[in-house]
């Protein structure tokens, strides 16, 4: 970079002035001189180099929801990655989906006309691992910040197959209990 490209940033009304024009020659002369700090900005770029530290600053700079700094780093990355899109798209399946998946990789949203459900219902489903009790916590605290507000969650279906022709588990999770269904 050299010492004139800062100044040719600036719109034609503030070269004018002396103090302005002096102040980005002087800035040019500093950044032309060193290079390296201005890759220390790129932190969005290089995230899986950022200390933990750092991570938990863009997070809490972000507001990401149920973030932890005892989450594993891939997955304060990703959490910090999709919270702009989760913030300015709240409201709708897109962004609920993509907030669950931060927790859940394996989760499916299904909205009502889907399944042959009531209209604005919708219902969650994980086809995998079983959860642990404060991922489903945390699921339900997610659905209640990112769905659309006359939307109401109508099943947390969580299904888990085994490889051989015998076993089935289903198991629906609603706020109270859950109904587990052997088929065997």
């Amino acid at each position: 970079m050299n010492k004139d490209e800062i100044y040719s940033l600036l719109p034609e009304n503030l070269k004018k002035y002396k103090n302005l024009s002096g102040i980005a020659y002087a800035m040019s002369e500093q950044v032309s001189k060193d290079n390296s700090s201005v890759d220390s900005l790129k932190i969005y770029l290089n995230m899986k180099n950022l200390d933990d530290k750092v991570l938990d600053q863009l997070a809490w700079q972000w507001n990401v929801e149920f973030y932890s700094s005892e989450l594993p780093k891939s997955k304060k990355i990703e959490m910090i990655n999709r919270s702009y899109f989760h913030h300015i798209t709240k409201g709708t399946v897109g962004a609920l989906e993509s907030a669950l998946k931060a927790i859940v990789s394996n989760l499916e949203v299904k909205e009502w006309y889907e399944y042959g459900g009531n209209p604005f219902m919708f219902r969650l489903i994980v086809e995998g691992d079983m959860l642990t009790e404060e991922e489903i916590s945390t699921v339900y605290k997610l659905v209640d910040i990112y769905k659309n507000v006359r939307s109401h969650l109508d099943g947390f279906i969580i299904t888990q197959k085994n490889d051989s022709l015998v076993n089935f588990i289903n198991g629906i999770h609603d706020h109270k209990k859950v109904i587990n269904k052997f088929i065997g």
